[in-house]
């Protein structure tokens, strides 16, 4: 047995029989990331036996938009149909959207769908909560440190945000900042 099946039999057991949440979370966590075939189960089975307590669902939300999976910004996307899930939650919000982008390897797709997810949230979140929109904006704080291609995909979505109609001055601020004004003003015409 190596390492890592020591360590996600581990895992199993504290799924069967946890001693604490933070090694049911953590054993979840580990499913997850191993790509193990049960983990959609193992997720589902989570929600079903703490869907009455808030805290325990944000954390569940947060699993679901950390998880390093190929199809991630489709199924982040799917979630926010979820029926406990409401773009009017800020907390939800955070853990859902916050967790996705702290998701390095889906967040920063090459072909730039997790910025077009992020960039459609925080349009939808601005006319609902201009400072929630705003704070999900900052995740593109770091697009200079990109490559060439995924700078000028995050730089094409923030200015589809500066676009927006009705845009708060939370989010224009943040997106106008990060983009940089002697840029904004020197690509603008």
């Amino acid at each position: 047995m190596t390492d890592r099946d020591g360590a996600l039999e581990v895992a199993r057991t504290d799924l069967r029989a946890p001693h604490s949440m933070t090694a049911e979370i953590g054993a979840l966590s580990a499913i997850l990331f191993a790509e193990l075939p049960e983990a959609e189960a193992e997720l589902q089975s989570f929600y079903d036996r703490h869907s009455k307590e808030h805290l325990l669902v944000d954390k569940w939300f947060a699993l679901h938009g950390a998880w390093p999976r190929a199809d991630a910004v489709i199924h982040v996307e799917a979630m926010l149909r979820h029926a406990d899930f409401r773009l009017t939650t800020p907390n939800r919000v955070y853990a859902l959207i916050g967790s996705f982008t702290g998701n390095l390897a889906s967040f920063h797709r090459a072909d730039g769908d997790g910025y077009r997810f992020l960039a459609d949230t925080v349009i939808a979140l601005n006319a609902i909560n201009p400072q929630v929109a705003g704070r999900m904006a900052t995740a593109f704080r770091s697009w200079q440190q990109y490559d060439g291609k995924r700078q000028k995909v995050a730089d094409k979505h923030m200015r589809r945000i500066l676009a927006a109609p009705q845009l708060s001055s939370d989010v224009y601020e943040i997106i106008s900042r990060t983009l940089g004004t002697s840029r904004l003003g020197a690509t603008a015409a």
